[in-house]
Order: C-alpha cells, then sequence, then structure tokens
C-alpha cells in the first residue's frame, strides 16, 4: 500500500500540491485527471520519491519513501515519465534492456527473452534491432512501457508488491495501442499489482479506472468509482467547462460529450 498524509509540494516557493491525503491499494489502478497545472504529475514525482514533499509524508508499505534504499524502491515501482530522452543511438532492445538493471541475478537467457516477450507486448514485435531515436513518439513510448514492465519483471518482488505509475503513457500514442497500454496497466492490478496513471482523455480515464482521482488548484476535489464522481457539476468545476455525461449502454461506465459549440 501507498499512502500520502497531509502532502504539499512547493516549487520555486509556490504550493503545487496542498493537504493531499490519498491511499493507493495493490489491485486497482488509479487514475488522475485534472486541468493542465492542476499537480497532476507533481503528485506522481511525490508518490514515487522524485519529489519531496515541503510538508506532509508519503508511506510505502507502512515505511516512509524517503527511508527506502534507491535500488530496492526500484525493484518494487517502475516510473513512466512524461518524456524521457534518449541521448545514445541505442537500439529498442538496448532501450527495453534498461529495466533489467535492477536485478540480483538473471541468467543471460533471461536477459535475453524478457525484452523480446515484452517488445512483442507492446505490439513492437520485429523492431528491437531498430534504432530507438528513428522511432516515431508513439513507438517511442511503448518501448519505454515495455523497460518500465521490464524493471518490475526482473526486480524479484511478488506481484502483489510491483507498482506502476505513468505519466500520460497515452499521449502520442494511436487509440489502438492506447487500448494495448491501459490494459497491461489494468491486467498489472488484475495480476495483484497497484498502478496510477495519468491521463487527459476522460473517456478513456472513465473506462479503465478502477477508482478515479480529480485533481484541480493541487487539491482532490472528487475520488471514488468512475460513475459515482464523474458528473456535470465535477467536469465543470474542475475543468471549467460544461460537457454531457451518460452512462454508456455497453460498459456502464460515464461517457463524456462535448455540447453544441457556436
Amino acid at each position: 500500500m501507498i499512502r500520502a498524509e497531509g502532502l504539499s509540494v512547493a516549487l520555486s516557493g509556490r504550493k503545487v500540491l496542498e493537504n493531499i491525503d490519498l491511499q493507493l491499494r495493490a489491485g486497482e489502478l488509479c487514475i488522475v485527471i485534472g486541468p493542465n497545472g492542476a499537480g497532476k504529475s507533481t503528485l506522481l514525482k511525490a508518490l514515487t520519491g522524485t519529489l519531496a514533499p515541503a510538508t506532509g509524508r508519503v508511506l510505502f508499505d507502512g515505511r516512509d519513501l524517503a527511508d527506502w534504499p534507491r535500488r530496492q524502491l526500484a525493484q518494487r515501482r517502475a516510473v513512466l515519465a512524461q518524456s524521457t530522452e534518449v541521448g545514445f543511438p541505442f537500439t529498442v532492445y538496448e532501450v527495453v534492456s534498461l529495466g533489467l538493471t535492477v536485478a540480483d541475478t538473471l541468467q543471460p537467457e533471461e536477459r535475453r527473452r524478457i525484452p523480446l516477450a515484452l517488445l512483442s507486448r507492446v505490439g513492437l514485435d520485429g523492431c528491437g534491432g531498430r534504432l530507438y531515436r528513428q522511432l516515431s513518439g508513439g513507438e517511442q513510448q511503448r518501448v519505454q512501457i515495455a523497460r518500465i514492465l521490464a524493471q518490475l519483471e526482473c526486480g524479484g518482488s511478488p506481484a502483489s508488491e510491483r507498482w506502476l505509475f505513468l505519466d500520460e503513457p497515452t499521449a502520442s500514442v494511436d487509440i489502438r495501442h492506447q487500448f494495448t497500454i491501459l490494459d497491461i496497466a489494468r491486467d498489472h492490478a488484475r495480476q495483484g499489482g497497484g498502478a496510477l496513471a495519468i491521463l487527459h482523455d476522460l473517456n478513456i480515464a472513465a473506462l479503465y479506472a478502477d477508482r478515479l482521482v480529480v485533481l484541480s488548484g493541487g487539491r482532490i476535489v472528487g475520488e471514488g468509482a468512475p460513475v459515482d464522481i464523474m458528473t456535470e457539476g465535477l467536469i465543470e468545476s474542475a475543468f471549467g467547462v460544461r460537457l454531457q455525461v451518460q452512462l454508456h449502454g455497453g460498459t456502464g461506465r460515464p461517457a463524456v460529450l462535448p455540447h453544441a459549440r457556436r
């Protein structure tokens, strides 16, 4: 379990997050939505130890996140940042293999098998020999997904102790592979792990989330099952725009539609 208690974060003297109380549970896909500048990426960075709190704390399995050795933390949680630069002419296979560096022991055959299997899982079968920098932005994003999955797979932790943190994982990715990525996150949770993703597409967020967290102005303004909290009133309050919310006949999940614009 990961728990934020009274979490506030300041950047350049300005409060970006204020008094956040949030609990992440294994077996659950939690999706964070909110307008630009709401503090979503800052929240992810604070929950993963990239940013230190100004006040409050983050507990990982009952232990302050700041007290975890970095290697142990890397074996139990993997983070997809909003953007990841690769400055060397690495192949796709080599980039995915970077995730294996956290392994204490790994047989050579496993070092070969894991990257190839994960590339296939993200729809890049046969692309291991291509240069990473020659891929499209969406393809690069899927390579990075494979890399963080490799990190967790070789870390040696039980499934229930593995955590995925994804900051806008579907940005620049076509609709088919958006579903691929979120299927992976949901499957990770179904297998007992925990996952948190930041998304901008409200319909996809409502479709996949076990729990939605709505951020606005650095505060949580809504939290719960999509069907309970994705209301027209909350969306207008958080995003400053009027939208229609209906229940989808096939999924029973909320579906967001725009009003006619003049």
